[in-house]
């Protein structure tokens, strides 16, 4: 082949300082993605990302338990933080915050019933 070394399939071996990510598709057969998106939701949202600000819409809908509302709403932030949403993320940053300070009121609002139950406190 020209002198060039070459991988399965006859396709150039990638340089050795790509990663795997990258090179993986260096044996495949046919160019192309290597993964078809979902179906169109909305109007810029592809379906793959769509599961990207359920922790967020989590936080908001679970807030009445306190706890779970909080753990997701933490995700939600974190994973915004780093870039893995790709939806609106105003939006999405508002939900998590409010799911956030609302289950962290509705925890505080649950120990405040169980000191008063037991008799801790009042």
């Amino acid at each position: 082949m020209n002198g060039h070394s070459s991988g399965p399939h006859g396709h150039p071996t990638p340089p050795p300082h790509y990663t795997t990510e990258v090179s993986k598709d260096a044996g495949r057969a046919t160019p192309g993605p290597a993964a078809v998106p979902g179906p169109e939701i909305g109007p810029g949202i592809a379906g793959a990302s769509k599961g990207k600000a359920r922790l967020a819409l989590a936080a908001m809908l679970l807030f009445p338990f306190g706890i779970p509302s909080v753990i997701c709403g933490h995700l939600a932030l974190h994973r915004m933080a780093k870039g893995e949403v790709t939806i609106d993320m105003v939006d999405a940053r508002a939900i998590a915050w409010f799911g956030l300070a609302m289950g962290y009121m509705m925890t505080a609002l649950f120990l405040f019933m169980a000191l008063v139950y037991f008799d801790v406190i009042l």
